[in-house]
């Protein structure tokens, strides 16, 4: 997993050097990211150990958003900011929900959705 989380981040520094040497308008992970998934394809796929730290990564990430929800200092001026943030990482979190359970639902055989037509 370190392995994995090492390439990550040496992915993201590649793209960070690339997009300002080159001072492109794109951030420097995007371009990292772009890089990562070019070399992917041309591989053929992730290997098992960065497939298991992605989907890792992926399950805890509502957690890194909540330190831009509640970083606020109680000031009526961030209410808004806040309430904002608030409601749209629910929202977030549970259209990931949704989707993430509608992805991993078993399919009905054929036979029985047939029987169920009448």
């Amino acid at each position: 997993m370190i392995d994995a989380l090492l390439g990550i981040l040496l992915f993201q520094l590649i793209g960070e050097v690339v997009s300002r040497g080159l001072n492109l308008p794109v951030p420097g992970p995007v371009v990292g990211m772009l890089l990562l998934f070019a070399i992917l394809r041309w591989r053929g796929g992730p290997p098992e150990a960065l497939s298991n730290t992605a989907h890792g990564i992926l399950a805890n990430l509502p957690l890194l958003f909540v330190p831009a929800g509640v970083g606020g200092d109680g000031s009526p001026a961030l209410a808004g900011p806040r309430r904002s943030a608030f409601v749209g990482g629910n929202c977030g979190f549970d259209v990931n929900n949704v989707t993430d359970n509608r992805s991993h639902r078993p399919l009905a055989a054929p036979e029985k959705v047939m029987a169920h037509d009448g």
